[in-house]
């Protein structure tokens, strides 16, 4: 009835490369962390930012792809997860700030091709910040995004053994009031719609938490007429590039070309 508490993530990985570590602050003052990886004779920055309860730590085997590929990584910590500051997460709502300044850093930085990827969470954040800011990143990387945020919630009832209906309908109207959005327009399909640059968009057929038809109706409303969507046969929601390695190193690599 109070809500489930989440323990906040610890890092338990780090680069066994170079890396700088990075220090964002919110308009409200919160400090976000971040590491920045440099590639020799960089082609463009991948800014990466990691799913629920997550860190940047466990995006660092997508970063040391990214940095093969020739392009520089920086990885995210969102607030209230790994070494970033705060507390509480408005589940993708409030995070779309840490996408429009990750992006400011890099692009302060005279970085002109500018690649987002996002994993779940990150990847709803990424398509809100894209449509609240108007950001112009030259490529997106999606993988795995919730559809609403009462899909999520409905899912994550389910998984627990409860009702998907009406828990996920009263949960998103609480979770709205009590961090002061309207729940009901937390929508990804909305944010996609400004996307105008190539989009890949991905997502494994054994996700428990997102379904085929919250990956279609985004796909569908996504703006840019230059998108992909690659099904990933056997994988659940997690890291596709564990799931499959070839097909993600095949996928992502012709994207970027």
């Amino acid at each position: 009835m109070t809500g489930k508490k989440l323990a906040k993530s610890l890092i338990q990985y780090y680069p066994g490369t170079p890396y700088d570590t990075i220090q964002l602050t919110t308009p409200k003052g919160l400090k976000l962390e971040a590491w920045y990886m440099k590639a020799d004779s960089a082609k463009g920055t991948v800014i990466l930012f990691h799913g629920l309860n997550s860190n940047k730590g466990n995006a660092i085997g997508e970063a040391y792809e990214f940095l093969s590929l020739g392009y520089n990584a920086m990885l995210v910590d969102i607030r209230a997860h790994g070494n970033s500051e705060g507390i509480v997460n408005s589940i993708g709502y409030k995070e779309s700030e840490e996408v429009k300044l990750a992006y400011d850093y890099v692009s302060k930085k005279g970085e002109k091709n500018i690649v987002l990827w996002g994993m779940s969470l990150g990847a709803v954040i990424i398509s809100k910040a894209t449509w609240q800011y108007d950001l112009k990143p030259q490529k997106i990387i999606l993988e795995m995004p919730f559809n609403r945020l009462q899909d999520h919630i409905e899912a994550r009832a389910r998984i627990s053994g409860l009702p998907g209906e009406p828990f996920g309908f009263f949960v998103t109207f609480w979770t709205g009031l009590e961090q002061g959005y309207w729940g009901y327009g937390h929508n990804t399909t909305k944010y996609v719609q400004k996307i105008n640059c190539p989009v890949l968009l991905q997502w494994g057929n054994a996700d428990e938490y997102v379904k085929k038809k919250e990956i279609d109706k985004i796909f569908k409303e996504i703006k840019s007429t230059k998108k992909q969507l690659v099904i990933y046969e056997g994988a659940g929601h997690g890291p596709l590039l564990a799931a499959n390695e070839s097909l993600w190193q095949r996928s992502v690599t012709e994207f970027l070309k």
